[in-house]
């Protein structure tokens, strides 16, 4: 199945937003002597989200605590905007599940660093709330503006295509919802594993804890981001700077 098989016939979304160069420049740092990228990554996963996706946030730090309870040491990171209020209802959801040691809240950051921060992760966490879905196509900004995407699909659901390319980019594993648009990217990009919106949490930590204990190296998230460049997803192959040859 190609990826306009998997929307129907429907041209699928490019990859223009999300700036490759930039993820070959952090998957380069991570490669240089002596910094594998292992030790940043090991255990920690990545939420990259708009302001709208306080759900997704919410479900990942569920996710978290669910992890957590069963004895995998993982960490969390969620990335982009946070309101304050959404800031002080997502500590006190960490702190009533025990788990507000692991959360990390960068908040919003400059496009290289959610490239750098993205390959510094074993896991791309995108749980989207039942019922909500991002459209197939769209104006995304994730990895080339530190956001995950314009405001789209079903009420004030976030695009979610460009956060998973962006994933992809960085050659970090992707468990998310299972929704139209995504598995167009599924079908043609590996490392992305979705499951059905109604899954409760110790679902997704199953599905997780294999991906957070071994984080690709950099050779594997080379390969990734080449993919992706060579993918119908991308409508440019540019030169990446320090790609191996």
């Amino acid at each position: 199945m190609n990826a306009a098989d998997a929307l129907g016939g429907a041209q699928p979304p490019a990859a223009s937003s999300v700036d490759l160069a930039l993820f070959g420049i952090a998957i380069a740092a991570r490669g240089r002597p002596g910094r594998t990228g292992a030790e940043e990554a090991a255990w920690t996963m990545l939420h990259l989200g708009d302001a709208v996706d306080e759900p997704g946030r919410a479900r990942s730090v569920d996710l978290l605590a669910a992890l957590r309870r069963d004895g995998v040491p993982a960490r969390l990171r969620l990335v982009g905007p946070i309101p304050p209020a959404q800031r002080g209802r997502l500590l006190t959801r960490a702190t009533v599940s025990g788990v507000v040691g692991a959360l990390d809240l960068p908040g919003e950051r400059a496009p290289h660093e959610v490239a750098r921060l993205l390959v510094e992760a074993a896991l791309l966490v995108v749980p989207a709330a039942a019922g909500g879905e991002g459209r197939a196509g769209g104006e995304g900004r994730a990895g080339g503006e530190g956001r995950a995407g314009a405001e789209s699909g079903v009420g004030d659901a976030p695009d979610l295509v460009p956060v998973v390319l962006a994933g992809c980019a960085a050659g970090t594993p992707v468990l998310a919802t299972d929704l139209p648009a995504l598995r167009a990217v599924a079908a043609v990009l590996p490392g992305v594993t979705l499951l059905a919106p109604d899954r409760p949490a110790m679902t997704w930590a199953r599905a997780a804890a294999g991906s957070l204990s071994v984080p690709p190296t950099p050779d594997e998230r080379w390969a990734a981001l080449r993919r992706l460049r060579r993918s119908p997803f991308c409508a440019q192959r540019p030169t990446l700077a320090g790609e191996p040859g």
